[in-house]
């Protein structure tokens, strides 16, 4: 899998791992093109099983909203899923808020995602 210096991809039991990188991620252009890297990495895959760890980022803009929004469609869509992870309180308020907590389906840690996708294969 692919990493660079703003996302860090890993594959393990057939599941992506998604790791948003640098810290305490507050700089919405850095989300912004990490999730649109996530989505070029998505494109073209069949039965997408992805956890998106969440745990540095600190803001999500709207435009962010649409762009994991978008990726959980394509996971979807391709026969597979996409579950958030280490989402911070004030991200899966916001999540709440908009009433995305609704599509997505959040777990505490990486882990207790992974094992939740497995289960459901």
């Amino acid at each position: 899998m692919a990493s660079d210096d703003i996302i860090r991809l890993t594959q393990t039991d057939g599941i992506i791992i998604a790791q948003l990188l640098r810290g305490a991620f507050r700089d919405e252009n850095g989300v912004l093109l990490a999730l649109e890297k996530l989505g070029q990495v998505m494109k073209g895959r069949t039965e997408i099983r992805m956890v998106l760890d969440l745990g540095v980022v600190e803001y999500v803009s709207s435009a962010g909203l649409g762009r994991l929004v978008a990726c959980l469609k394509r996971a979807r869509e391709s026969g597979g899923d996409l579950f958030l992870a280490s989402v911070r309180s004030e991200i899966l308020e916001l999540l709440d808020l908009m009433k995305l907590t609704e599509i997505f389906t959040v777990h505490e840690t990486v882990d207790a995602a992974k094992d939740a996708l497995l289960d459901r294969a």
